[in-house]
């Protein structure tokens, strides 16, 4: 019935049980076969199975093959070809060169908004090596214009890369700086923990002469405002 009022999509046909057990079989052969048929007949729900087939790629870690990933992505012509969320979990596994595999299918690296933009993304939830890679493919370690076209995005939310270092680990503030970050205002991040804040107060002062207060001076002044508020 589905056929012949053309809405038949692949899940109907059971596609997506197909195309699964061609990756975890890590056969590029049957998924390009596969592919070409599902693209051929033109039937629905390809999107949403392209995207949720990445995904599982990125994340299977007993399957993963950088052949198969190469696969499923050059089948698929619309954009993103990378959707954020897949980008994300990449990150997550750590993954420098699955990550730098991604990067080449996201053509506009310095574009998204505070939860998509690949460097931050990198900052949040990977190590040194990822986010190098992300560096190493040419994003701008000092942008913080990444969410200009989204509307939606409150300006606090602006947040330079150290900015949002300063709330996760050591490394990814001392790979920053090792890259070239310029440090903001002390505000911006004077309730990171001790370690980070000493390094940022150094790279701030040698980089604008600025006299920025020490770590203890700041929890003084911050702990005195607060008595006072409270009394």
């Amino acid at each position: 019935m589905k056929a012949q009022t053309k809405k038949l999509t692949v899940q109907d046909i059971h596609g997506d049980h197909a195309i699964h057990c061609a990756f975890v079989q890590k056969s590029v052969a049957k998924l390009t076969l596969l592919f070409e048929a599902y693209r051929a007949s033109n039937l629905g729900g390809f999107k949403v199975l392209y995207h949720g087939i990445l995904r599982t790629a990125v994340k299977w870690k007993t399957y993963l093959n950088y052949d198969v990933i190469r696969c499923i992505i050059g089948y698929y012509l619309s954009e993103p070809k990378v959707h954020p969320n897949v980008f994300r979990n990449a990150c997550q596994e750590k993954n420098a060169q699955l990550v730098h595999l991604l990067l080449q299918y996201i053509p506009e690296i310095d574009q998204g908004t505070v939860h998509t933009l690949p460097l931050i993304q990198a900052v949040k939830f990977s190590d040194q090596a990822v986010i190098n890679a992300v560096l190493d493919a040419g994003a701008d370690i000092n942008n913080t214009h990444y969410n200009r076209n989204d509307k939606a995005e409150p300006k606090w939310l602006i947040k330079s890369l150290p900015e949002v270092a300063a709330m996760q680990r050591y490394e990814a503030v001392q790979v920053l700086l090792e890259r070239g970050a310029v440090v903001p205002p002390v505000r911006s991040w004077q309730n990171s923990r001790k370690k980070i804040y000493d390094t940022l107060r150094e790279a701030r002062m040698a980089q604008t002469g600025e006299d920025v207060p020490t770590f203890e001076d700041v929890q003084t002044r911050n702990h005195a405002m607060l008595m006072a508020r409270t009394a």
